[in-house]
């Protein structure tokens, strides 16, 4: 059955067969068949594992740390502050498939390069994506990554194909 009701069985009682004057129903699992058990044993133990993308490491000319994976227009996905890039690895064997995956550490978080001089953020994204060739690329950011994402997207329109941000703050905003 394609319905998750469709997984139960149910069983009613009649009202005068349990004595209740409520009806009830006794919800039990139904036992898989043998040839699903094989199949997903065949698929689980027998079937080897795809291997995931190759990674490409490296270090951008300002001192960041990424990683690409996959092939496909290039998706850059930006993390958090104080986190690292590594917050996106629940996502990177769902979008490597179709995307060139691409997300680095911020400045200063987890392996890149801690400031030395005053910086631009948005000039490291570009720096990541000059260190790999890319022209153009999808961006997806996370809070601190999303005002990076929206800083370039101004900086550099042409080199933006998507934005999509989450919880993004906007630079230069002074509250009164």
């Amino acid at each position: 059955p394609s319905t998750a009701a469709g997984c139960l069985r149910i069983h009613h009682r009649a009202s005068h067969r349990s004595g209740s004057s409520r009806g009830a129903a006794d919800v039990e699992p139904k036992r898989p068949r043998a040839p699903v058990v094989l199949g997903l044993f065949l698929l689980l133990f027998l079937v080897p594992a795809t291997a995931g993308a190759q990674v490409t490491t490296g270090t951008s000319s300002a001192g960041l740390v990424y990683e690409a994976s996959g092939s496909g227009e290039a998706v850059v996905l930006i993390h958090a502050f104080s986190v690292d890039r590594r917050m996106w690895a629940p996502q990177i064997a769902l979008l490597e498939h179709r995307f060139r995956v691409v997300r680095y550490d911020l400045r200063g978080q987890g392996k890149s390069e801690g400031p030395s001089a005053p910086y631009a953020p948005h000039e490291d994204l570009r720096s990541v994506l000059d260190a790999l060739d890319i022209s153009r690329a999808a961006l997806i950011g996370l809070s601190a990554g999303a005002t990076i994402a929206t800083d370039f997207a101004i900086a550099y329109p042409n080199r933006v194909a998507r934005l999509v941000l989450a919880s993004p703050g906007l630079s230069g905003h002074v509250p009164s």
